[in-house]
């Protein structure tokens, strides 16, 4: 029968086939006529897929005669035809959610991701029995769930049958590989946040090709597996087969849509534009919202640079940095937003996982399964030590590295990290560190290219203009210029965009560079090293992109400079003043206030004039994230009587001792 469909409809491919080839088998549900090889009788194509379902490892081996016969019939006649790698199509995928319970012991058809693989086993495919007394054995072929079953000799003995029971002879039966796998829905086929899981078992040629973080094509069997003792069946799929799927489910624009883009970015107030439509419920942090905008279009790999742009917020709680981190990952196809503390049985990167079975299987955490996309982890503080110390590797290397339970692997994770953290006190100490107060080592805060700090400080006019766009995004909420549709498609464009780095834009990198590498001389501290400046690269490169250019300038360069000093200036450096110093990010507090105190009495000291004005240092101090107007005037106190570290000159100014 198979024979006959085969002739009828898959002659032309069978004859283009080589034995290294992959056979390409439709599903058989096409309602088509075909007669068997004989011509002796006419059937339908749901013959095959009966045959198919009853057992579909053995329809594989009976594809695999069939064109071994037509093959033959053309003088190509081959052992390697018994070996061919067949692969079913379906052009209906199902989303796994959509699958249902009376769909069991049918053939579907879905997208998944490969989340864990188990050590391989070898299960007997077509088992010899033989019998204890010598009458002549038989071939019985597995069943569906790759099960054997006791065998009596039926060889007669005049009116009676043998009946001995037989006994399995391993040596003369044939095994093939068989591995469990834990497959999960696609991040971006995911209903409500919450990817579903299934175990799932391949066989064969599948066994070594398939590895973990794959996205691919399936064609599978949904089983249970029956437990008479309880009214609860496990289940899982039967693969049969895969294609591996590169490209993950984009919502490109049509050309109509990117003519009307295109269009938009010549326009000089674009980029407000789109600042105001990105989280338009969240009032002012309009540099914010600038840099995640760049952040999501992205730099251009190179080589062994990676191109994402790594972003932090860190600051006090109710500053809208969950809110910003959850309007990225609602206009980006391949994300997923997290959270430190409630991550998978996997974490953030990567871990061993014992399954139900007693079985070690290394399992990728979610900056691995956004692998070529991004993630969004808020309270990143909340993290395991296992979780911030793996992160080193996959935000700067691009892999994830994993050695536990015997079991060695080694994952790509090409992902945008943009995070968020709060103060460990509640409240944002200016006395102590970036990171003291969020408790991150200095090594993971120095992956980011750029980091925020936002403070909730008293400011009547500010705290009244935000509660009232508070107030009216319950009554009046203002209207996007960019809807969150053209921003998702947006994005998805200009991510694939690859401007190139013109000499000019070069020399405006270096002399950024070497502007602020002459700061650190002056200060002894370090403004700038080499990571910032590929930080640098990469911003200027989004910038670009956002503009559809296909070439980096130097206005590039300048505005993600600009964006670049904002970011700083959070923290209170003013690069443009010389008021660098980036050891706050990790030395405490003494110093950095001491730092802080004589970079504002250094900027102030006019030898013209006779030294520092009171009244202008203590406004300079108060400026700064360190000092409020008391505190500075209570430093500027202890400076000059209890240190005697200025004292004040004839003039009425301070002066240095």
């Amino acid at each position: 029968v198979i024979l006959g469909y085969l002739r009828k409809f898959h002659l032309d491919e069978i004859d283009a086939l080589i034995p290294e080839s992959v056979f390409q088998l439709p599903f058989p549900h096409e309602g088509k006529t075909f007669w068997n090889n004989e011509c002796t009788v006419e059937y339908t194509d749901d013959v095959i897929f009966d045959i198919y379902f009853t057992n579909p490892t053995i329809f594989f081996d009976y594809v695999r005669k069939g064109v071994s016969a037509l093959k033959k019939e053309k003088g190509s006649a081959s052992s390697a035809w018994m070996y061919l790698q067949i692969k079913l199509i379906e052009d209906r995928p199902y989303d796994l959610s959509e699958i249902k319970p009376h769909m069991v012991n049918t053939p579907v058809c879905f997208d998944a991701v490969v989340l864990g693989l188990e050590p391989r086993t070898m299960y007997i495919k077509t088992a010899w029995y033989e019998c204890p007394k010598g009458h002549p054995g038989i071939d019985i072929q597995c069943d569906k769930h790759r099960q054997l079953h006791p065998q009596v000799c039926t060889h007669s003995l005049g009116i009676d049958a043998c009946g001995e029971k037989m006994f399995l002879n391993v040596d003369k039966s044939t095994q093939d590989y068989s591995q469990n796998i834990v497959i999960q829905e696609p991040i971006e086929n995911t209903k409500f946040g919450n990817p579903i899981e299934y175990d799932a078992k391949i066989t064969g040629g599948m066994v070594g090709d398939v590895r973990v973080s794959q996205k691919m094509r399936m064609s599978a069997v949904l089983r249970t597996v029956i437990d008479r003792k309880k009214n609860e069946n496990e289940i899982y799929y039967d693969i049969l087969s895969y294609k591996d799927l590169a490209d993950s489910k984009e919502v490109l624009p049509t050309e109509e849509e990117i003519a009307i883009m295109k269009k938009d970015v010549e326009e000089s107030d674009f980029m407000l534009k789109l600042i105001k439509s990105f989280a338009p419920e969240v009032y002012g942090l309009d540099s914010v919202k600038e840099s995640l905008i760049l952040g999501l279009a992205g730099g251009v790999r190179s080589r062994n640079k990676r191109g994402s742009v790594n972003i932090l917020l860190l600051g006090d709680p109710s500053t809208a940095k969950s809110t910003l981190l959850k309007e990225c990952a609602e206009v980006i196809t391949k994300s997923l937003y997290t959270s430190g503390k409630s991550a998978s049985a996997a974490g953030l990167t990567a871990a061993a996982v014992k399954r139900p079975n007693g079985a070690w299987m290394i399992m990728p955490g979610v900056v691995v399964l956004c692998n070529d996309g991004f993630v969004f982890i808020d309270e990143i503080d909340k993290a395991t030590p296992e979780d911030r110390s793996s992160l080193h590797e996959a935000m700067e290397q691009q892999t994830v590295s994993i050695a536990k339970a015997g079991m060695h692997m080694t994952f790509p994770a090409r992902t945008a990290v943009f995070a968020a953290g709060n103060p460990q006190t509640g409240k944002w100490e200016l006395s102590l560190s970036a990171a003291e107060n969020v408790n991150l080592p200095p090594t993971l805060l120095s992956r980011f290219d750029v980091k925020w700090r936002i403070l909730d400080k008293k400011d009547f006019s500010r705290d009244t203009n935000m509660a009232e766009h508070i107030l009216s995004q319950f009554t009046d909420p203002a209207e996007e210029t960019f809807s969150k549709d053209y921003l998702r498609k947006y994005f998805a464009y200009i991510n694939k965009l690859k401007p190139k780095l013109t000499k000019e834009a070069q020399k405006e990198l270096l002399n950024t560079y070497r502007k602020l590498r002459d700061m650190s001389k002056d200060q002894e501290s370090v403004v700038i090293d080499t990571r910032q400046l590929e930080g640098l690269i990469r911003l200027s490169t989004a910038h670009a992109k956002c503009y559809f250019h296909e070439t980096i300038v130097e206005a590039d360069v300048v505005h993600a400079v600009k964006v670049y000093y904002e970011s700083l200036k959070s923290f209170g450096f003013d690069p443009e003043e010389g008021t660098v110093d980036q050891s706050t990010f990790f030395t405490s507090a003494k110093l950095n206030k001491e730092t802080t105190f004589w970079n504002a009495f250094t900027a102030l000291d006019d030898e013209a004039k006779g030294g520092v004005d009171a009244e202008e240092l203590m406004v300079k101090l108060s400026s700064t994230p360190h000092y409020d107007e008391e505190s500075a005037r209570q430093e500027v106190e202890k400076k000059h009587s209890k240190e005697n570290k200025i004292y004040m000159s004839k003039t009425g100014r301070y002066m240095r001792v």
